[in-house]
């Protein structure tokens, strides 16, 4: 058995960003911190205020390019090097935690995520997906940094956008339904017991707490059902791909968010956990399991996550789209941990069932 538990350390809480500098000043001298734009406008301020308070010289900061591809993880990692940085601090969503987790691994050099909002399980995995320059999917990356530390201030993720936290939770509510089917075949040790036991408390707590946490953004507050999403998409998300490993590992729902991606009007409009939770229905009426595909689709609704294509942009979908669909879901490894083959015109068949079922509901 070989498995990276998690990081070192984990703190939620507000203010969080003032125990950065501690962190960092035990790990490296000259930390550079890696960031979108939007996300260096709502940490940036803390980040730098933390430092001074510190009496520790404030690090510099660069933008990681908008997409988690190659050409940008190599601007990083010249960045990185030109600027003699020994400590990379990834400042973001998934994309540039992605990007920045492979450059450290490049590098070598100690890594630190401060999540700007909780959209997936990137501030704790040491894997990064890799796209094109256009966002479409390429593949898993697995040479990629395990961050020391991870640093979330709710106040932070309560100011930006819902839509992300709505996307992050569709994207961890994917962790109990890939995990259930990926281990059906699987022998049943207690590592993966754990991992299916944060599976389900991923599950339980999305379901029970989502829509207070909603509200709670909404009203750009703090409150404890905030928290405990922020944990569940985060920490228990997190917790289940590194304590599950290869055997607990993505599935339909993923592959057929991987085969969304070669569509631009979906990729254009549509957040990964957007696409991942579509994603989830599909793969439950593939799964035969259309009754708790209706349940499910009846709890997005509380959720306002997307129940069908057109919710998730395409409104006219056409046999050229499913056919990038498809073909691009079955190309990736993510389909082959479901328990059985799945060819193409089971497939087609479970998209066009889900989307009639997400219009119904």
């Amino acid at each position: 058995m070989y498995r990276q538990p998690g990081p070192a350390l984990y703190v939620r809480e507000p203010g969080a960003l003032a125990k950065l500098p501690q962190v960092c000043s035990k790990l490296a001298k000259n930390p550079l911190v890696v960031g979108g734009e939007k996300a260096l406008q709502a940490a940036s301020e803390k980040i730098n205020n933390s430092f001074m308070s510190a009496q520790q010289s404030v690090p510099d900061s660069i933008l990681y390019g908008g997409e988690c591809c190659e050409s940008n993880i190599q601007r990083v990692v010249q960045a990185a090097q030109s600027t003699e940085a020994d400590m990379l601090i990834a400042v973001g969503g998934g994309k540039v935690l992605d990007t920045v987790k492979i450059a450290a691994f490049r590098l070598n050099i100690p890594l630190v995520t401060v999540p700007t909002i909780a959209s997936n399980c990137a501030p704790w995995t040491p894997l990064s997906i890799l796209y094109d320059n256009n966002g479409k999917f390429l593949e898993m990356c697995f040479e990629a940094a395990m961050p020391e530390a991870i640093f979330v201030d709710p106040e932070i993720v309560a100011e930006a956008p819902v839509r992300y936290l709505i996307a992050g939770m569709g994207d961890t509510l994917s962790k109990w339904y890939e995990t259930e089917i990926s281990t059906q075949n699987k022998f049943g040790s207690a590592v993966i017991g754990l991992a299916k036991a944060s599976a389900h408390l991923c599950y339980q707590t999305i379901i029970e707490t989502g829509q207070q946490a909603i509200e709670a953004v909404n009203q750009q507050l703090v409150k404890p059902e905030l928290e405990e999403v922020i944990d569940a998409i985060i920490l228990l998300s997190g917790t289940v791909s590194c304590m599950g490993g290869d055997d607990c590992r993505t599935a339909a729902a993923h592959a057929i968010y991987s085969g969304l991606t070669g569509v631009h009007d979906i990729h254009e409009k549509s957040l990964h956990g957007e696409m991942v939770a579509f994603g989830i229905l599909v793969q439950l009426v593939l799964d035969n399991k259309e009754q708790e595909a209706i349940k499910l689709a009846k709890h997005y609704r509380n959720l306002f996550l997307p129940c069908n294509l057109a919710e998730l942009g395409l409104l006219n979908c056409t046999e050229g789209d499913l056919t990038t669909i498809i073909e691009g879901t079955l190309a990736t490894d993510d389909i082959k941990n479901m328990p059985y083959e799945v060819t193409a015109v089971m497939l087609k068949e479970a998209i066009i069932s889900a989307d009639l079922l997400g219009q119904k509901i």
